[in-house]
């Protein structure tokens, strides 16, 4: 069942991601589709090790629709800002993180903190930065950073 469920899905983003429905739209997106689900059950078949990533996905979610949120407000006065001819001041800030260690684990934490954190339009993650950890991030809009440092959003 899941991989049919798979199919349906990477068919839908891809129609998703072309922005329009025509024929030769549905044959590419049954396409990759079909070659994107068939390379995933390849990989399950001859994978020796099974990766499952935990992360508190609700807390997450909650919290990257509030940046995005919060940050599509905070560019928006930034730009009515610059059409006062009072730009704000664009920029690097380093946001405290805890990048864990060398662990595949770890290494999923790192990648969905980096993505969540550059969901927003205000801000993306330049450098996972060691030691001291951290994260350097380029803010369109200066903002202070976020007080969770195991999931900075």
């Amino acid at each position: 069942m899941q991989p049919l469920v798979s199919l349906f899905l990477l068919f839908l983003l891809y129609l998703l991601f072309a922005g329009q429905i025509t024929a030769p739209e549905l044959t590419a997106a049954a396409l990759t589709a079909l070659a994107a689900a068939a390379y995933h059950l390849n990989i399950r078949r001859h994978a020796h090790r099974h990766f499952r990533f935990s992360a508190p996905w609700p807390r997450l979610a909650r919290r990257i629709a509030f940046t995005l949120a919060r940050d599509i407000a905070l560019v928006g006065w930034g730009l009515i800002h610059t059409i006062a001819g009072h730009p704000p001041r664009a920029g690097e800030a380093r946001q405290p993180f805890e990048p864990g260690g060398l662990t595949e684990p770890a290494a999923g934490h790192r990648a969905i903190a980096v993505l969540a954190a550059s969901v927003a339009p205000n801000s993306y993650v330049i450098e996972v930065l060691e030691p001291p950890a951290g994260l350097l991030m380029h803010h369109l809009v200066p903002r202070p950073p976020a007080p969770d440092r195991k999931w900075p959003v």
